[in-house]
């Protein structure tokens, strides 16, 4: 069980760095336009997306007991977001960062998430 949460607190972690390069660029193509046509709905979209993020940080976390069958593939987290974190900080535009992260590891949080919450122990 201590994997688990040692899993879920590095993937939150991560999933935090990826916070600084979005602001960044949300701050940055929306100079000169008002608060309420372009920087909001960045933020907006920036603060679902790291919710997206921490929710299997969460399920690791909060949850007390888990499938046998799934106790060995708590590491595959963060080592997909730590992935992510460095394609954001070694890619050069935006899309090049962004469009592995809407295609890949997105999907990934929210089925690894679905699968960890929905699927019981087994008691003894």
């Amino acid at each position: 069980m201590k994997l688990a949460k040692i899993s879920g607190l590095t993937g939150a972690a991560l999933s935090l760095c990826l916070l600084v390069p979005s602001v960044f660029h949300a701050f940055r193509i929306s100079k000169g336009f008002s608060f309420f046509d372009s920087l909001f709905p960045e933020l907006v979209g920036i603060f679902i997306d790291l919710i997206i993020f921490i929710m299997p940080a969460a399920v690791l976390l909060f949850r007390s007991a888990f499938s046998p069958v799934f106790e060995k593939a708590y590491a595959i987290y963060p080592i997909v977001i730590a992935l992510t974190v460095l394609n954001v900080y070694l890619a050069d535009d935006p899309l090049a960062a962004g469009l592995p992260i809407v295609l890949l590891t997105a999907p990934f949080c929210v089925i690894f998430s679905l699968i960890y919450l929905c699927i019981p122990a087994l008691k003894n």
